[in-house]
């Protein structure tokens, strides 16, 4: 005859297997994100760590940039992104490249896009764009249509997130903020354990460097001038298949998490080269965008009729 467990080990017993289920779940949605995201030329060179007291500096140097972006009142930017894959040891594998563009003017909208470069199946364009700020829109020429999100932000770049190399989550959580909170994402700025590492020039601007981790498992570095501008950024990311099938608590998928014991672990890094202008005119055409008529339809012509 089997002994019945007491009800409250039995509730902790499920809870806890809950748990890892959860932590499972979570850890597989990450990996489906490792390749859009991705690492450099450097990115298994070491560095040494930088000395304690440059916490404080690292404070001080992510307020000034919160500060600088949070008060601009247009933007616009040209971001150069470069994914890349290193396995073990290996030399660094070239993902995929990507530029993106972003213009903001605080009272008239805001519009972003991305396109793919030297890709065989070509640019193919992700726009997502606002009207004052409120009224939010997409296309993806994969797609080829507008979705329409009213004043949902969060929803509008939910899409082109993982595809664009988390590109959506460096400088515009920085820009579009309600009650001094990203809309979406997280912000780049909010980093745990940051440091100010070397002095680096980019494009010809003396920058510091500030490292840190944020979102769990990512590590950043990022290139901020003095006046508080990032120019660079990188994000690293290292995951190990085994210890993602070692989390396996039921047979379900046990097939697919055996293989992933076999992969060898890897790192994945993005760089986001940034060219950003502030409070310069934004003219009110380029914050909006006419969507290609679809294939065999012409566009649609302005009703010139009189009332």
């Amino acid at each position: 005859m089997k002994t019945l467990l007491p009800a409250k080990t039995l509730v902790a017993k499920i809870l806890a297997a809950k748990t890892l289920v959860a932590a499972l779940a979570l850890t597989l949605g990450c990996l489906s994100q490792v390749f859009a995201l991705p690492l450099p030329q450097d990115a298994g060179a070491t560095t040494q760590a930088p000395p304690e007291d440059t916490t404080d500096a690292a404070k001080i140097l992510l307020e000034r940039a919160r500060t600088r972006y949070q008060s601009t009142q247009t933007y616009r930017d040209r971001m150069r992104i470069a994914s890349f894959m290193v396995v073990d040891d290996g030399k660094p594998k070239p993902m995929q490249q990507l530029v993106a563009e972003t213009r903001l003017d605080r009272k008239g909208g805001c519009l972003w896009r991305y396109e793919r470069v030297g890709h065989a199946g070509g640019a193919m364009p992700y726009v997502v764009w606002s009207r004052e700020g409120e009224l939010w829109s997409s296309y993806w020429a994969i797609q080829k249509k507008v979705e329409e999100f009213g004043p949902n932000a969060e929803l509008a770049f939910a899409g082109p997130t993982g595809v664009s190399c988390n590109a959506t989550n460096i400088v515009l959580p920085l820009l579009l903020q309600r009650n001094g909170r990203p809309r979406f994402g997280s912000s780049v700025l909010e980093l745990t354990g940051a440091t100010v590492g070397t002095r680096e020039n980019i494009a010809g601007i003396e920058c510091e460097t500030v490292s840190g981790t944020g979102g769990g498992d990512r590590a950043f570095t990022l290139w901020i001038d003095a006046n508080g501008i990032l120019r660079k950024v990188r994000l690293t990311m290292t995951v190990d298949p085994a210890k993602v099938a070692d989390r396996a608590v039921d047979a379900r998928g046990a097939a697919v998490l055996e293989r992933m014991r076999e992969k060898k672990r890897w790192t994945s890094v993005t760089e986001f080269e940034i060219e950003p202008v502030f409070d310069a005119p934004i003219a009110a055409e380029e914050l909006d965008f006419k969507p290609p008529a679809p294939a065999g339809r012409p566009a649609e012509k302005p009703d010139e009729t009189v009332g």
